[in-house]
């Protein structure tokens, strides 16, 4: 979750589309000294080890002089580098590795290659796709629609892993085959 900005607020406050008043959850002073006035550009805020990955794939080594619209902050690039090079997937000196031009070739991010990698050594492939997937997708697994948020937060509960949010989904994955083959079978009873 990250914060939104004074324009966002503003924005917001202008999309009830009626006249009153807007009751925010944080005070005058956080809004005028603590939100930004605009959103930063995804680049400058987000984790860069993907891109920064496939950078140095296509020869491109000096990552932090890359011409971006948008430069991302030196402290942003040298988090990745570092982050890449724990994974194994740059050397000291920055250079690529085998297992960097690996992980490159799979249209995920590092973090998820190192993932796949240890459950084909564990033997448990398949659940871990699956939770990548459902990562991927998990605001459209989980959903609570307004209208009936008490009821679906009571369904989640069945799902639901205190432990971890990637078991959570996993569950949750599981629960729609089996409700899938429940429904296939239904169906075929009926034919």
């Amino acid at each position: 979750m990250a914060p939104i900005s004074q324009a966002e607020a503003r924005y917001r406050a202008r999309q009830a589309g009626r006249s009153g008043v807007c009751y925010r959850l944080y005070t005058k002073s956080d809004f005028d000294e603590v939100l930004l006035p605009t959103v930063l550009p995804p680049i400058l805020v987000s984790d860069l080890s993907e891109l920064v990955l496939q950078l140095k794939v296509i020869g491109i080594n000096d990552v932090a002089n890359f011409d971006f619209v948008d430069k991302p902050h030196p402290e942003v690039f040298l988090r990745a580098l570092e982050d890449l090079h724990a994974m194994g997937y740059l050397t000291d000196v920055g250079v690529i590795t085998e297992r960097g031009h690996k992980a490159a070739r799979l249209p995920v991010h590092p973090l998820w290659y190192n993932a796949l990698e240890r459950a084909h050594e564990l033997g448990c492939s398949d659940e871990i796709i699956t939770i990548a997937a459902t990562k991927s997708v998990r605001n459209y697994i989980l959903t609570r629609p307004s209208a009936t948020r008490q009821a679906a937060d009571l369904a989640h509960q069945q799902f639901s892993c205190p432990m971890s949010d990637h078991i959570t989904g996993l569950n949750a994955f599981h629960a729609y085959l089996d409700t899938e083959a429940s429904s296939d079978h239904s169906d075929a009873l009926q034919s």
